[in-house]
């Protein structure tokens, strides 16, 4: 320290590590020692070229003057040595996960990884022994900052690296429901990005998934007669992780299962005809009248004629969807 370009000093100051006609390379710590990287004491001959401690350096060529006793510095300029870091850090951020992964850092045992929200709050603290991580349970549409440093037991061989990523956001489902007197019909919207989708129904309070599927349609079974039922279904990613932080964080659609017949009356208007009246059933396309079990007529109408009975016939009345699923069972009445 203190010395510049032009300035003859003693080769007495100088503790050589190495010498060379054309240069000598090496670097003295504040205690006038050469040194290695984790602090130990450089031994041997020829150039060093071990990695200099972080910190802020002047780096000078020095020129032995040939008298056995001095020699003048030829050239200084500063040099700052800053510690390795981890290279190419990846981050790919899902709806509510994230995967992390890095090159191998020299020396390294394991990689301390932590992920804060938007509130410096830690969310996540492991240590990896490999160099990728999934990391699930985060929140969707969220920024968040990680911090990875590399290290070997207790001693850390990096500097704390941070970077910055955002979970996706995701779709507004819209869902739609039929029921029929043991079945639900759920219809929705495609979402983007989803692989598939988790439907679930509010048993005692609590969302229960009950069937996963990859179309955009679903039935429920089992249902009964006059309940009413709320369903939800949750977009799934390829990853395995959900879009959204919870089923109320999606459309929620309510059903009724339809009552197990409808309200049906027959007038007789001779011996072979009668006219049949019915209630309008939620979600019927049309209406299916059977004589005897055998369907002899559909309408989308709450009303019709029936012919060609004779005593003792039986007829019935149920309302179907468009698909011609069955909303309720038959009705009964005996001409």
């Amino acid at each position: 320290p203190g010395h510049a370009k032009g300035d003859v000093i003693s080769l007495d100051a100088l503790e050589v590590v190495g010498s060379s006609d054309i240069a000598s390379v090496y670097y003295m710590d504040i205690c006038g020692q050469p040194t290695r990287w984790d602090g130990s004491l450089c031994e041997g001959d020829g150039p060093y070229t071990d990695p200099l401690p972080v910190g802020n350096y002047d780096v000078a060529l020095i020129a032995d003057n040939g008298d056995g006793e001095t020699a003048t510095i030829v050239a200084v300029e500063p040099l700052t040595v800053t510690a390795p870091t981890i290279k190419n850090f990846v981050t790919e951020a899902g709806y509510t996960s994230v995967k992390l992964s890095w090159d191998a850092f020299d020396g390294a045992e394991k990689y301390t990884v932590q992920i804060f929200d938007e509130n410096a709050t830690e969310v996540y603290m492991k240590n990896i022994f490999g160099t990728s991580v999934n990391v699930k349970g985060l929140d969707f549409a969220a920024n968040y900052t990680v911090a990875i440093k590399a290290m070997n037991g207790k001693t850390r061989l990096s500097p704390l690296s941070t970077y910055n990523f955002t979970t996706k956001a995701y779709s507004t489902v819209e869902v739609s429901a039929v029921a029929s007197t043991t079945n639900v019909k759920l219809v929705w919207n495609a979402v983007d990005g989803a692989a598939k989708y988790r439907v679930a129904q509010k048993i005692d309070g609590a969302w229960v998934a009950v069937k996963d599927t990859y179309d955009t349609a679903v039935y429920v079974k089992g249902l009964d007669a006059g309940t009413d039922y709320e369903f939800a279904v949750m977009p799934i990613a390829a990853d395995k992780s959900r879009m959204a932080a919870s089923y109320d964080d999606v459309s929620i659609a309510t059903a009724t299962a339809a009552a197990a017949t409808i309200n049906v009356t027959v007038t007789k208007k001779n011996d072979t005809m009668a006219v049949a009246k019915w209630d309008a059933v939620e979600g019927a396309a049309k209406y299916q009248i059977a004589v005897n079990g055998v369907i002899v007529k559909v309408t989308p109408l709450t009303a019709s004629w029936v012919t060609g009975l004779v005593e003792g016939d039986v007829i019935g009345v149920r309302a179907v969807d468009a698909n011609n699923s069955p909303l309720c069972e038959y009705s009964s009445y005996t001409f």
